[in-house]
């Protein structure tokens, strides 16, 4: 029993030419690069903002006074390289830890 002929080629216009000699290997290592890229863009834009909001929540059950971001702010604005390590450092390393 003789093989169907093979579908007839699309016209060149219809032909992405930059992508012709792109291997499955390669598409494979970009789609991998850019879902991984806008997975870890998402990650550190929501963490943080869960994780602010959830840190919030927990000092407003320890401390009713601690309502408020002004609290926040008056109380960082006294305490220097604490308020730094605890409002600069600490998020990205939860983010990063949460992560991984």
């Amino acid at each position: 029993k003789p093989a169907a002929p093979p579908p007839p080629a699309p016209p060149p216009s219809g032909v992405l030419w930059d992508n012709v000699g792109v291997s499955a290997s390669d598409r494979a290592a970009r789609l991998l690069c850019i879902n991984g890229g806008v997975t870890l863009g998402l990650l550190f834009v929501s963490s943080p903002l869960a994780l602010f909001s959830f840190v919030n929540d927990v000092a407003r059950t320890l401390n009713p006074e601690m309502d408020s971001w002004d609290e926040w702010v008056r109380w960082a604005t006294g305490h220097g390289y604490l308020a730094g390590f605890i409002f600069q450092f600490l998020p990205n390393l939860l983010v990063v830890l949460m992560i991984y």
